[in-house]
């Protein structure tokens, strides 16, 4: 995230503990950047498998996911 927003490429805006980024529309790279998250397969899909399933998932501040049955 350094490195994004060191090249403006994302904008942050602080809220108490809680940090929000966002894409930088001013940026010369930000049309780029959306061709390439368009590129992304969507997780749609799998999302709504697991949700069906039952499965929690939580992702914490230490990059990491857990996936819990339910």
């Amino acid at each position: 995230m350094r490195k994004l927003r060191d090249s403006e490429l994302v904008s942050e805006r602080r809220k108490g503990h809680w940090i929000f980024y966002s894409l930088n529309k001013e940026n010369s790279y930000y049309q780029f950047v959306l061709d390439i998250l368009d590129s992304l397969p969507s997780e749609d899909e799998r999302l709504k498998e697991l949700e069906k399933q039952d499965v929690l998932i939580v992702a914490n501040n230490r990059r990491s996911v857990k996936w819990y049955q339910l």
